[in-house]
């Protein structure tokens, strides 16, 4: 059995790998904040909407799943960041390493064909 803090550890891991990454990325922002983030974080991608980006990604030969959040889902966060609508992608304990290359690589193209 795997147990409760290995699966936390490695969510945490695969998650800062995916941020650490992206932030990296030119035309790329996250927008995550906070001491402790979770598996889930927020980007947007500059010239892309996010609905627009969700459904880039998922149309990928290797498919990619994202979620967006608008100005109505988190109004006061939003508001404060002057943000409309973010990405938001989530890894899993069964996510890999080159799941997360895979996103990167799959946004760098978004940003380099636009």
């Amino acid at each position: 059995m795997l147990g409760v803090d290995y699966l936390w550890r490695r969510i945490q891991h695969l998650a800062s790998c995916l941020r650490d990454k992206l932030a990296l990325t030119d035309g790329v922002t996250v927008w995550d904040s906070g001491f402790v983030k979770p598996g889930i974080m927020t980007f947007t991608l500059e010239g892309y909407g996010s609905k627009e980006i969700k459904r880039l990604l998922a149309e990928q030969s290797r498919w990619i799943n994202v979620s967006t959040s608008t100005f109505r889902s988190t109004m006061l966060d939003m508001q404060a960041r002057g943000l409309c609508e973010v990405v938001r992608a989530s890894v899993h304990a069964y996510n890999t390493e080159q799941d997360i290359e895979s996103v990167v690589q799959a946004i760098e193209t978004l940003r380099d064909t636009h």
